[in-house]
């Protein structure tokens, strides 16, 4: 690892957060109408209710791909592609995050 790859893992750490708050919102949109479902797939607010209603945020739990998501099989093709689309791009952000993490202590031990 040369010593761009932390730039490199934060800024891939962003991209995959913007899309996943973009993709969020699109889907808290096309199943605004069912709370259980939102209930389900979006997880409490960080802040509680002083300064949002609704959280914007996933599951940390539906990052993980083999986590099912029985209630979001009635809805479309297309929603339910914007759903695992927003599941991996959690995922990528995640994992981004590790690598942020582990190149950056590779880069400290290393002495670059």
């Amino acid at each position: 690892m040369e010593t761009f790859a932390p730039d490199l893992f934060f800024a891939l750490a962003g991209l995959c957060m913007g899309v996943h708050l973009a993709l969020g919102w699109i889907v808290r949109f096309a199943m605004r109408s069912d709370e259980h479902v939102l209930g389900e797939v979006f997880g409490f607010s960080a802040f509680g209710k002083l300064l949002t209603r609704r959280p914007h945020l996933m599951r940390a739990r539906l990052f993980l791909p083999w986590v099912p998501i029985q209630s979001v099989e009635s809805y479309s093709l297309p929603t339910r592609a914007i759903v695992w689309a927003a599941r991996l791009s959690g995922t990528g952000f995640i994992v981004s995050l590790l690598g942020l993490v582990g190149s950056v202590i590779y880069t400290a031990v290393r002495g670059a």
